[in-house]
């Protein structure tokens, strides 16, 4: 996690990684019981928008990239952190619909743009993002603000980096899971249906029986 417009994309990369680590349970459940629906719902709502609150709130201007004074915007710079899951389960649903219609490498696509555009911001906005202060103080002379690697900033981002990335993987780890558990299901029960079909006696065959021993008798 970094400033606000890097989370964003990391949100659509987020949804879009879930949609494709549950896609073997498309199909299975109505879309609103999709296990990894609601599990990318506890790690935005848990974790992900959380931690993008809190930088929000300790360092609102570095979060906005000093592009405009947060101590002016019309609502509280946390609110903004409400983008994350929008953003998160757009990705979600576009990926979903995707995997429904088998174009499951356009998710892979998906994945990809997003992290790509998040690479994307971290290179143009590396110098902002290099220092801490107030939007006023950047604009007169950014070098006299403190810098990221000796400022309490730096830990609150290993600390909440750490946190969504241990979520993030353990989510696609527990929807791979899943997925293997429902492929192992539909093997184990097919064969066993076979096996029903192929004892079961054909239509008609104890009418037949039934008139072959009259006609002995």
């Amino acid at each position: 996690m970094l400033a606000v417009l890097v989370n964003i994309a990391l949100s659509a990369a987020l949804g879009a990684s879930v949609a494709w680590a549950g896609q073997k349970t498309v199909g299975q459940y109505p879309w609103y019981r999709l296990p990894s629906l609601w599990s990318l719902v506890l790690l935005v709502a848990l974790v992900y928008t959380p931690a993008g609150a809190f930088l929000l709130q300790r360092y609102p201007d570095w979060s906005l990239l000093y592009l405009v004074d947060a101590a002016q915007l019309p609502l509280p710079p946390p609110l903004l952190s409400l983008l994350y899951p929008l953003f998160a389960v757009g990705a979600f649903a576009i990926g979903n619909r995707l995997i429904a219609h088998g174009r499951r490498l356009a998710v892979l696509a998906l994945f990809a743009g997003s992290l790509a555009a998040a690479g994307l911001v971290i290179l143009l906005a590396r110098e902002p993002l290099a220092w801490v202060g107030a939007t006023g103080a950047y604009r007169d002379d950014p070098t006299r603000l403190r810098s990221l690697w000796g400022s309490s900033l730096w830990y609150a981002l290993v600390a909440a980096n750490a946190a969504v990335g241990v979520a993030w993987l353990a989510t696609l780890w527990r929807l791979w899971l899943l997925g293997r558990t429902a492929i192992k299901g539909v093997i184990e029960v097919a064969p066993t249906q076979l096996r029903g079909e192929a004892s079961a006696p054909a239509p008609g065959n104890g009418k037949r029986r039934a008139r072959s021993a009259n006609s002995r008798g």
